[in-house]
């Protein structure tokens, strides 16, 4: 197994200040022994990158609850599958009265709609790590939408074949210093993608505060 470089698509969502994290593997298998190597490589890079010092424990990640999840359960419910597009989950009226419901991100304010009574989402996943960060990504809305079609299609090429495992827990504040700063409120995110037929394993976190 060998690290690759970031795709164009990583480097420039980066700079706009987003939160996700993402290492790129090739020649790579999905057994656990693979698994718990790129996590503790991205992990690592990702402390003295970022931070510059901190502590990790990657003897804690065979005891990590996991779960292997579909792609839209990875997505998450501010994503629409069908529109592939980033939305707003829930209802409201516009100002001249017409109905709404999941509206795109880019194209609406929700705060503008009359009556918007969110969905009760229970699973944010990518898409919310992605467009409801903290602190909002500096591009426009209609580019976000647009970087982020691009990236999930190449995390996700429609062969299909990928494995994702949903590593996502509150145990990952014992694992790594990394995600104590989102336990606070917002969240944290741990997933692991592997395409068997190309050999390609992506790791991907998320951990961030005010």
């Amino acid at each position: 197994m060998h690290s690759d470089i970031k795709p164009s698509e990583i480097w420039r969502y980066e700079e706009a200040g987003g939160v996700i994290h993402h290492s790129f593997f090739f020649d790579a298998d999905g057994d656990d022994e693979s698994l718990y190597a790129a996590i503790t490589w991205h992990l690592a890079r990702l402390i003295d990158h970022e931070y510059g010092t901190g502590w990790l424990d990657s003897r804690k990640l065979p005891a990590l609850e996991r779960e292997v999840i579909d792609r839209r359960t990875f997505l998450g419910d501010y994503y629409d599958m069908e529109r592939e597009a980033l939305i707003w989950p829930g209802t409201g009226l516009t100002e001249s009265g017409e109905m709404v419901a999941d509206p795109l991100w880019d194209a609406t304010d929700p705060l503008k709609l009359k009556h918007y009574e969110p969905d009760s989402v229970w699973n944010g996943n990518y898409s919310y790590a992605f467009a409801h960060a903290i602190h909002p990504l500096q591009m426009p809305k209609l580019e976000v939408q647009i970087l982020f079609r691009q990236i999930v299609a190449m995390l996700l090429p429609y062969s299909g074949d990928e494995i994702i495992t949903d590593w996502s827990s509150k145990a990952l504040g014992g694992v790594c210093e990394h995600f104590l700063a989102g336990l606070e409120y917002w969240g944290v995110f741990l997933f692991t993608i592997h395409h068997p037929s190309t050999r390609r394993l992506i790791v991907i976190s998320a951990s961030t505060t005010d």
